[in-house]
């Protein structure tokens, strides 16, 4: 059942009949179109008091409306201070309040829309920031541009959603039993803001304080979650479309190597400070690793090693981004090649106009959303040129195809086959300028050999 409210040309509220309830949204136009938005509508009870580190328990039915109008509030989390007048950090704190009880969902569908398929947004953040309400994840273009439905979910972070002592009240892997009783009592009790402090401000270089633990109460039972992925002892036949971005590396060396790389300019390293970077973002390697990471992304050329220049900068940023995500990325393509499903990989390259970092910075980790969600279709005031705006929909296009079919190919003006990874091993070049074939051969094979090879010696030390 529907009911609908007209408060003008532009916005109306629309109240929805759900098997829980009635949710109260609005509906609104958007690029000519009319779109309805639900926002905030719980899909569990709170997480809080004796609820705190449990399973999240369903949503019970309600008997008044509940108001879907408002963004979902973001769960606790730390917030970056990197430079709170500079958009490029600020973007990616929560714009919403944040608090224990967030498990919501923001829902966007376009008008009428019935039997359509659903797009789902599970936020990035390692695990300990993040929300489906910034700006750059608003679905309402994705929706009406591509015929879905799109919701974003959000998620318990850092030790509310990861902190696992291996009891039914904290149902993790860390092997402390009735040891931990006390501790479990007195973190229930802790007021959620003192339980993030230590958290935010003690973090090493590129750590993860938080992950999604491999072996748990309710996921994980008979299997390790690292030793099913290494053996292929999950589920195989799904298609799958993975990418990476041209700079992945450069975000977090902003932060973590300041000295070097927090700055306006072009940053300039010497051979002596490219060591001295994979000392620092590699220190819980074996100096082994360094080595041979040092080897494999050095100027073999053997020039002066005092002399600074914007190679040895590219490298770290190539060599961060490879150890946390391509080689990754790259690996689990390859790995789901024994399956059968259909598997495409992309490699990003479109920097935005509204990108607020330095121009060297690239096209970093994070900054292809803008362009999966369709912000430059209707956002007038960052400057997005026509040319941006068209890719963004080719983007668009790309993504909800994969979903509907498992192949994000199309048909159309200015398009490029996308390639099938498996039977030709090529990724497809995503550049808003990219002109012919955009297809690339797969690259990164030495790089990656290093990483796997240090990982292997990583999941060994795991076993033991």
């Amino acid at each position: 059942m529907e009911i609908s409210t007209d408060f003008g040309d532009q916005q109306s509220i629309v109240e929805l009949q759900t098997r829980n309830g009635v949710l109260r949204g609005y509906e609104s136009l958007l690029l000519g179109k009319r779109v309805r938005s639900f926002l905030g509508v719980p899909f569990a009870e709170p997480p809080v008091g004796e609820n705190r580190f449990r399973p999240p328990i369903p949503k019970q039915p309600w008997k008044d409306i509940i108001n879907a109008t408002v963004p979902s509030p973001a769960c606790y989390q730390g917030r970056d201070t990197y430079n709170e007048t500079f958009w490029g950090s600020e973007m990616w704190n929560a714009n919403t309040p944040v608090q224990e009880d967030c498990l919501r969902l923001n829902i966007w569908a376009p008008a009428y829309a019935s039997n359509l398929t659903t797009m789902v947004w599970l936020f990035g953040g390692g695990y300990y920031s993040g929300s489906p309400s910034l700006i750059l994840y608003d679905g309402k273009a994705m929706a009406i541009t591509s015929n879905v439905v799109v919701v974003n979910i959000n998620y318990r972070l850092g030790p509310f959603g990861y902190l696992y002592l291996d009891h039914d009240d904290v149902p993790g892997n860390m092997g402390m039993l009735d040891q931990m009783l006390d501790t479990i009592k007195c973190l229930k009790s802790i007021p959620a803001a003192k339980l993030i402090d230590g958290i935010w401000n003690d973090l090493e270089f590129l750590e993860f304080p938080f992950v999604i633990v491999s072996k748990d109460r309710n996921f994980f039972k008979e299997y390790d979650a690292f030793k099913a992925l290494r053996d292929g002892n999950h589920k195989m036949d799904v298609d799958l479309m993975i990418g990476i971005n041209h700079d992945e590396g450069n975000y977090w060396n902003i932060y973590s190597l300041p000295q070097y790389f927090d700055k306006p300019e072009q940053p300039l390293l010497s051979q002596e400070d490219f060591l001295d970077c994979i000392d620092t973002a590699f220190k819980i390697q074996p100096k082994l690793v360094r080595q041979a990471a040092a080897f494999t992304y050095m100027d073999r050329r053997c020039e002066s090693t005092t002399q600074k220049n914007k190679f040895y900068a590219e490298q770290i940023n190539q060599m961060v981004g490879d150890y946390f995500f391509t080689c990754d990325s790259i690996w689990f393509a390859e790995h789901m090649k024994k399956g059968s499903g259909k598997i495409y990989v992309y490699y990003f390259d479109q920097r935005s106009s509204a990108n607020p970092w330095p121009e060297w910075a690239g096209v970093m980790h994070g900054y292809e959303i803008e362009f999966v969600f369709g912000v430059p279709l209707y956002n007038r005031t960052a400057n997005y040129t026509n040319q941006e705006r068209i890719f963004s929909r080719k983007v668009l296009k790309y993504w909800t195809n994969f979903a509907n079919s498992g192949d994000p190919d199309f048909d159309g003006q200015n398009h490029a086959h996308w390639p099938e990874y498996r039977e030709t091993e090529k990724w497809m070049y995503l550049r808003a300028d990219t002109q012919n074939d955009p297809s690339i051969e797969r690259r990164k094979i030495e790089e990656c050999e290093l990483w796997r090879n240090a990982k292997d010696l990583e999941f060994a030390d795991y076993c033991k």
